[in-house]
């Protein structure tokens, strides 16, 4: 060609014969002899034309697979890539519209499953009436580098589907891996992103759905199904992109938000190197303001929480969410928030120094729990003291009337988490230690309630005695040991009853503690002076070690005794004294007096509330996310919530001149809308390592505004050293073990000893470099009114040897299936009545001590098969069978006995639960009757029930059970033969069954002024015939469903127990009943 002066080129040779320009490449294969095979083959359901070429004829293409198909486009796929015009400089040219890729191999998939993965390299539109083709595509395949050609010969006309006619060529199968998927890219991706991001769906739900509806069943991955992967990825860049995050370090990104946009103002300071983040909006700085001002009693309760970040490497810190809730009269309502990967004191003293930098005034009491830096960067900045040891001592100087001033912020510590950690050490874990467990637990609570010096010191001082007695009883010389009357005067402390006590310990204690150190000279070292104050000058210190003494001294005379001591635990008299008494002001209510303000008990619940609905509501299944686009999101659902929250007096006082000093300075009269905040310096700053201090000021209410670094400056560099550190825990969960303990308390105390700006908290020791452990989600449970260890317990006496494992439930036999009983497979049906006195059973069993032993010789069927299931902790399948076996020995069953199947017969054993227990009761009824007399009569009587006036019961309460019970009893009957009157004896048994089936008869008389009955009207303590009852269950009767339930109280709490339902459920002390049974066990005997 080159010698006959032609332009064209080998590689133009190839693309004119390879694409069959002018009909060349037909003509080459005629002449040279290679022919094409036809086959025409059906596609789905379509039957839609095949043609499958395969060539023979050349060596090097025997392994290649041409084929011709069809590809329908349906009319409104089409009309969303329709050809639209386009502008190029002064060219217009004709392009299908973005997404047509996608289109077609979406249907090369869905009509002809192909493997290759195609990618369209170009397409042209062909709108002139001499073109030979309207559309042409052009692409390959990435693996097997097929080649696809795609055209369409006219403009389709409107509402037909469009055909294109395909030719592929060169199709290697063996070359496909079946890993390579379609990119997921334009107009498709953005459809997915938000489509997961509209409808808070998952990557993994979204691939699934796609999956059912382009897959089949045992079919190859589809190319054009996209990875788990590459889905998540679309879903956070257009997130991303949603939010203006530019930047891959988060810091930067939220640096630009600070200073751009709407969250101008509500980003307060971000750090770099050791990433935090401080953001409120203005308009929670005004609701906190407010509604301080306006309650003295106004709780800011501090928290943090973990679980909300992503981490890119396992070697970066963990980031934790530090919120601050307000709780005033008005309710509650999140203020301020800080996330940060540093746990140092100084940074949450630097949140805590922003707040008041920003002329917000100091709470008047903050809640926290036992987080050491929390402690320090409270009591420094809101309580304006050199160091927590400073804060304890101006209490201690408070409570001895020495003090010259308080600290304006009365620090609490959550109650709840006091229980929780109390319950965590090891001298208490253990299923072998639960009762001392929950005795202990309750005499904490008794004491967090004390607001009496005098009282608190004699409490623990029992609480200590105690603890260190081996043996309580009868001493060697036949008296009552110490430890007798203090574990006495406690458990009535937990009952509720009121002790008179000798509290001259507690007078010549106080005397002991006054004339401490009088005679002693002072240093004439100051420098070594202030490091001793500690040691020097009465405080809290020596408080504890007084009163240990004189428990240790107490606790001496009590080494031999008759009666082991249950309860006798040194290494908890040890924690107890190193990691409670030098903080009773923080965790006690001792300070209420002597401030004023709060009540005896103080709880973090409203920042906890607040972190449960972060997690399970607001960010349910989409934490954890990159920090900062949780900050940005964050701070648009606490817009959405103050709105909701806020009141009309939240915005009242800006007319008064201080307030509205306080807000010009803050610039925060602006809406919400468009934050614009200009001030001579911006509020936004990037920090380097720590914290700046370099604001302007901060008031207290009525106080003038004062330099913080001033006050900085005035805390001594030497700080006051703390032997006795608190453990450091955030959650509820078990600490791994005492060796991880002692070390943090080593740690922290050698930090002490240096400066406590550095104590860093180890927030259930995630602050490692450790990889976090994946935690399962737990559904929320709804939470229920229940006592706590703070409420006094009437029945302590009964119920603390109760067991609280989880009872097993004996399934309904509708859902059992047959059993082999008699040598035939035997279906018992409707045992719902059975089940549920059954559970009554069980549930006596577990709870009441006394109970299960005087049952042990029973031979009551249903007591023998509750021991059985008792003893092995689970219901097997012998005792389905057991169940069987009783019911049919019952006479009312035995004729009931019908043929199911050929192999099966069923036992259909419904009845009234009240009637059914006559029969199971027979040999342990309530009580038995027994009159004799002179005349030679005698008669004995047993009673499965135990009478009750029914209209006491009915229309006055369960409350006064014991009352419908004595109106019952006849200590004298007529003789059946003289007629003489006669003693009547009666002999309790184990149990009383009380039959109120009259709640559900429609017939009886006096049901106009009927009470509701609730579970917590029952009265839960009887005593007849000198034997004291404790409630055990109630058998409930569903009227709508005609079911039977048990209501078994375990202990403090109610469980509901349903054979329909394999795991019984926690129920509500103000839960509607129908009571059928209401059974009272033995829990004390004369």
């Amino acid at each position: 060609m080159a010698d006959k002066g032609s332009d064209i080129t080998p590689k133009h040779v190839h693309t004119i014969i390879n694409n069959n320009r002018a009909g060349f490449r037909d003509l080459i294969m005629e002449i040279f002899g290679i022919r094409e095979r036809e086959i025409s083959i059906s596609v789905n359901d379509a039957n839609y034309s095949v043609e499958k070429c395969t060539d023979q004829s050349t060596v090097k293409l025997t392994s290649l697979t041409s084929m011709k198909v069809n590809l329908v486009i349906s009319q409104e796929k089409w009309e969303s890539i329709k050809p639209h015009k386009k502008l190029y400089g002064n060219r217009v040219y004709w392009k299908l519209r973005e997404g047509w890729a996608d289109v077609v191999a979406e249907a090369l998939w869905v009509q002809h499953h192909l493997d290759c993965v195609f990618t369209f390299k170009n397409h042209n539109v062909y709108r002139t009436l001499i073109s030979k083709f309207f559309l042409t595509i052009e692409g390959y395949c990435c693996e097997c580098h097929a080649k696809i050609w795609c055209t369409l010969i006219k403009e389709p006309p409107k509402g037909v589907d469009v055909i294109l006619q395909c030719s592929i060529d060169g199709i290697r199968p063996e070359s496909h891996s079946g890993k390579k998927r379609r990119q997921l890219r334009g107009a498709r991706r953005l459809k997915v992103a938000d489509y997961l991001i509209d409808g808070c769906k998952d990557a993994v739900t979204w691939r699934r759905k796609e999956a059912g509806r382009i897959k089949k069943f045992g079919g190859k991955n589809p190319p054009i199904l996209p990875s788990n992967e590459v889905v998540r990825k679309a879903k956070e860049q257009r997130l991303l992109n949603k939010y203006g995050l530019k930047f891959g370090n988060p810091a930067l990104n939220l640096l630009n938000s600070a200073e751009h946009g709407k969250l101008v103002g509500s980003i307060q300071s971000v750090g770099v190197y050791r990433f935090n983040c401080m953001y409120w909006l203005p308009e929670q700085l005004q609701i906190y303001i407010s509604r301080c001002r306006n309650d003295p009693n106004a709780t800011l309760a501090i928290d943090a929480t973990g679980g909300i970040a992503k981490r890119d490497k396992s070697e970066k810190p963990h980031i934790f969410l530090y919120q601050c809730v307000l709780v005033t009269k008005d309710g509650s309502v999140p203020t301020f928030q800080m996330v940060s990967a540093d746990q140092r004191s100084i940074i949450v003293a630097g949140f805590l120094s922003h707040i008041l930098a920003a002329n917000a005034p100091i709470p008047p009491i903050v809640v926290t729990d036992f987080g050491w830096s929390l402690l320090i960067a409270v009591a420094r900045i809101f309580g304006q003291c050199a160091s927590l040891n400073d804060y304890l001592q101006k209490c201690y100087d408070a409570i001895r009337n020495e003090a010259t001033s308080l600290p304006p912020t009365f620090m609490r510590l959550d109650v709840c988490h006091l229980a929780s950690m109390i319950t965590r050490w090891p001298c208490l874990k253990g299923k072998d230690k639960s009762l001392v467990r929950r005795f202990y637990k309750r005499c904490i609570g008794k004491a967090c309630q004390i607001s009496n010096l005098e009282d608190l010191y004699y409490f623990l001082e029992s609480v200590l005695v105690v603890a260190l007695s081996k043996f309580i009883g009868s001493g060697p010389d036949g008296e009552l040991l110490p430890s007798v009357d203090r574990l006495r005067f406690l458990n009535n402390k937990i009952k509720g009853l009121e002790t008179v006590y000798d509290d001259d310990e507690a007078t010549v204690q106080s005397d002991q503690e006054g004339g401490d150190n009088t005679d002693e000279a002072p240093d004439s070292n100051p420098e070594q002076n202030l490091v001793n104050e500690g040691m020097h000058k009465p405080g809290w210190k020596s408080w504890c070690n007084t009163l240990y003494e004189s428990a240790v001294e107490i606790a001496d005379q009590s080494s031999k005794g008759d009666l082991i001591n249950a309860c006798y635990s040194s290494d908890f008299a040890k924690r107890l004294k190193t990691q409670l008494l030098p903080y009773v002001p923080l965790w006690t209510a001792i300070m209420v007096p002597i401030f004023g303000r709060g009540s005896l008990t103080a709880t973090s619940a409203a920042v906890e509330s607040e972190f449960a609905d972060l997690k399970n509501r607001e960010f349910r299944g989409e934490i954890p996310m990159r920090i900062d686009r949780f900050v940005i999101q964050h701070l648009e659902r606490i817009d959405d919530k103050i709105k909701e929250r806020c009141k009309t007096t939240d915005f009242l006082l800006q007319s008064q001149d201080k307030l509205s000093t306080a807000l010009d300075n803050a610039d925060l009269n602006k809406s919400i809308g468009a934050q614009s905040i200009q001030a001579e310096e911006p509020l936004s700053s990037i920090e380097i390592d720590n914290t700046s201090f370099d604001v302007t000021g901060y008031n207290v209410c009525s106080t003038p505004n004062i330099s913080i670094s001033s006050i900085l400056s005035r805390i001594p560099s030497p700080e006051l050293k703390v032997e006795n550190i608190i453990p450091i825990a955030h959650s509820s969960k078990i600490i791994k073990d005492a060796e991880h303990e002692t070390t943090q308390f080593s740690r922290i105390e050698q930090n002490l000893s240096d400066n406590d700006w550095n104590v860093c908290e180890d927030w259930r020791g995630l602050n490692k470099n450790l990889k976090r452990k994946n935690e399962t989600d737990e559904s929320m449970v709804k939470k229920r009114t229940r006592p706590t260890c703070l409420d006094n317990c009437p029945e302590w006496d009964f119920i603390k040897h109760s067991k609280t494992a989880h009872a097993p439930v004996l399934l309904n036999g509708n859902i059992t299936g047959s059993v082999r009983l008699n040598n035939q497979n035997l279906n018992v049906t409707s045992t719902c009545a059975f089940d549920s006195i059954f559970q009554v059973v069980l549930s006596g069993l577990l709870a009441n001590t006394v109970y299960s032993e005087r049952l042990k010789s029973s031979d009551c069927p249903i007591v023998n098969l509750a021991q059985s299931v008792n003893d092995k902790k689970k219901i097997l399948r012998e005792h389905y069978v057991q169940r069987a076996k009783i019911l049919t020995c019952i006479s009312i069953f035995q004729d009931k006995v019908t043929a199911y199947t050929r192999n099966i017969v069923r036992l259909d054993v419904e009845c009234n639960a009240a009637h059914l227990a006559q029969y199971l009761f027979e040999k342990e009824p309530s009580y038995t009757s027994s009159v004799e007399c002179s005349c030679g009569y005698s008669n004995q009587q047993k009673s499965i029930f135990i009478n009750v006036n029914v209209d006491t019961i009915l229309c006055r309460g369960l409350h006064l059970m014991q009352q419908a019970i004595e109106d019952c009893i006849t200590m004298e009957r007529s003789c059946f033969n003289c007629k003489r009157k006669i003693r009547c004896v009666y002999k309790y048994g184990s149990h009383l069954v009380v039959d109120t089936t009259v709640f559900s008869d429609p017939g009886y008389p006096n049901r106009n002024n009927i009470v509701v009955p609730r579970l917590d009207s029952i009265k839960k303590i009887i005593e007849v015939g000198g034997m004291t009852y404790m409630l055990a269950a109630v058998v409930h009767y569903n009227l709508d469903q005609k079911h039977y339930a048990t209501y078994g109280l375990t202990g403090e709490f109610w469980f509901k127990y349903d054979g329909l339902i394999k795991k019984r459920a926690s129920a509500n002390l103000n839960t509607i009943i129908t009571p059928h049974l209401i059974v009272y066990a033995i829990c004390s005997e004369c």
